[in-house]
């Protein structure tokens, strides 16, 4: 249970990222 919940916060933590990343550099090749 604590296994799982552990990675299911990191994979959501990492999917922010990695979204606010790519809003990012796309907006600086634009």
């Amino acid at each position: 249970m604590g296994k799982t919940e552990l990675l299911d916060t990191a994979v959501r933590q990492a999917g922010s990222m990695g979204a606010r990343v790519l809003r990012a550099s796309r907006s600086e090749f634009e």
